[in-house]
């Protein structure tokens, strides 16, 4: 499958017929690209918090280990729904917080 095409991979362990979806890195722009490795550098610390390793965490939540590490590494736009599975994964909550932009900070699209 080439590098740019939309993932998805059925969650065998679910069994509810979800899907997991991620784009690969390549084709994020650079605003998404920060993003997505901040994120997988929290994940990635939480995990590791937790003492699992990648392999037992993606096995949990019914993802494969390989698509697991592109998260963690920010190789991949992380749907949603892969974010909530692995935060229960880890027995944890997910949180979003938006702020205001500071004062005199270019708006970006």
């Amino acid at each position: 499958m080439a590098p740019w095409t939309l993932i998805r991979a059925v969650l065998g362990s679910a069994g509810n017929g979800a899907t997991w979806g991620c784009v690969a890195a390549s084709k994020l722009d650079p605003r998404t690209l920060r993003a997505a490795k901040e994120i997988g550098r929290r994940i990635q610390a939480a995990r590791e918090a937790a003492g699992v390793s990648q392999g037992n965490l993606a096995a949990k939540i019914g993802m494969t280990r390989g698509n697991y590490a592109r998260i963690e590494r920010g190789a991949m736009n992380v749907t949603l729904d892969s974010l909530l599975r692995i935060a229960a994964g880890l027995g944890m909550t997910w949180t979003f917080d938006l702020r205001p932009m500071r004062k005199g900070r270019r708006r970006e699209p």
